[in-house]
């Protein structure tokens, strides 16, 4: 299970004792019948039916939730407690102080080959990827994240009761994962596996001017999955749904991709209408631009191979711009043009690309929290900086200031 108090997974290291308890929220493999051999060298053994029955009094009445974190932005595993579906924009709403009142997550088996998480708005009821089949309605025996809120001064609490339960109706596509009508332009990717043919994951940019270019609350933070992780990059923060206040011409929207599982993928876009603005996917690997046809999918298919700059994390970004404004594939792009390599990195020494001769060169590394981590020296003559062997494996963001401006590049260090 999951401590909300420590941020980290827990193992249970006796299923005899405790007993279930309603409420309490457990990561459960499914691993099939008793005869499925676990331990095959492909991990991928043949399941089984299996059937899951548990025994005991039926939890009724009202059930208080008060084991939350009160880190800013910790994530919160909660389980629902009764034996029927409840309407989580009942429950998780902005009279909860502390919490986050946006966004839940819940894991969605029908993502990948072995499901992923899903980020679903409490508002309207959308999801991202938006071909999950999550809904704000909690089935029983289901569980799901909620982030304490960024501007937190205690530990939230809240109590589910009766009158959450759904009762409204039979449990179809109609009734429960309709999508109502979006008051905001929307740009909605989807990473699909092209290899399993199945939708790895997926991510959103949302514009309205009731949204700020700030990340906050109403931004949605990525939860990360055990295989492929698309997400926004934006000021140090990787967003399953990024909240932007209006579309501007030159916007510069970096995506962020890693855990690469297969060798073929497919990027399909959705963009709204977005008047005024022409969108484009580049494609730092292969040096190119798409352009995307607004309200209509674009579907953009890469592999990635050996080559270690094809799994860049930082490989795809989006731009926006006015029709006499959008860049061709031989204009100069300035500061975009920089590149490291390697990234992933392995090791400690950076190749940075395309760095003007003349240029007054500054450099800062930063973590995802935004914390100044260390200001590496270039070699000027070989560019190529060394970073503390001391770092431990994550993402890092590392700025590089020149005379014609700058741009923050992610990092992924791994052994």
């Amino acid at each position: 299970t999951f401590n909300n108090a420590t941020q980290s997974w827990s193992s249970v290291l006796n299923t005899t004792t405790p007993t279930l308890a309603a409420g309490t929220p457990y990561r459960l493999m499914i691993r099939g019948g008793r005869t499925v051999d676990i331990y095959q060298s492909d991990n991928n053994p043949t399941p089984t039916n299996t059937t899951l029955r548990a025994t005991g009094t039926i939890l009724t009445g009202s059930y208080a939730v008060n084991n939350l974190s009160s880190t800013p932005e910790a994530d919160n595993f909660i389980g629902n407690p009764y034996q029927c579906a409840v309407d989580l924009s009942q429950i998780i709403t902005s009279s909860v102080a502390n919490l986050n009142s946006t966004y839940v997550y819940m894991w969605d088996p029908f993502l990948n080959t072995r499901g992923a998480y899903a980020t679903v708005d409490l508002g309207n009821s959308s999801t991202s990827p938006s071909a999950s089949t999550t809904t704000k309605y909690l089935q029983p025996g289901q569980s799901f994240f909620v982030k304490t809120s960024a501007s937190a001064t205690g530990a939230p609490s809240f109590s589910f009761t009766e009158a959450n339960k759904y009762t409204g109706g039979t449990f179809s596509t109609t009734n429960l994962w309709e999508i109502p009508n979006r008051v905001f332009d929307l740009i909605d990717i989807t990473l699909i596996n092209k290899d399993s043919q199945v939708i790895a994951d997926g991510t959103q940019i949302r514009f309205s001017p009731g949204f700020s270019d700030e990340v906050s609350d109403l931004d949605s933070r990525k939860v990360m999955n055990l295989d492929e992780n698309l997400s926004i990059y934006n000021d140090g923060n990787l967003l399953s749904i990024d909240s932007r206040s209006a579309a501007k011409s030159s916007d510069y929207i970096q995506l962020f991709l890693d855990r690469y599982r297969a060798k073929n993928y497919t990027l399909r876009i959705k963009a709204s209408e977005l008047p005024g603005f022409e969108l484009q996917l580049r494609d730092k690997y292969t040096n190119t631009l798409t352009a995307l046809t607004k309200n209509q999918e674009t579907e953009y298919s890469f592999s990635v191979s050996s080559d270690l700059e094809s799994k860049r994390i930082d490989r795809f970004a989006l731009e926006m711009n006015f029709p006499n404004e959008v860049k061709l594939n031989t204009q100069e792009i300035s500061v975009d043009e920089i590149t490291v390599f390697p990234n992933p990195l392995k090791g400690n020494s950076l190749q940075i690309i395309g760095l003007s001769l003349n240029s007054e060169i500054d450099l800062e590394l930063y973590d995802l929290q935004g914390r100044l981590i260390e200001e590496p020296n270039l070699n000027s003559a070989e560019n190529h900086i060394t970073i503390g062997s001391h770092l431990p494996d994550g993402i890092y963001v590392l700025t590089i200031h020149t005379d014609s401006g700058s741009k923050s590049i992610l990092i992924k260090k791994e052994e």
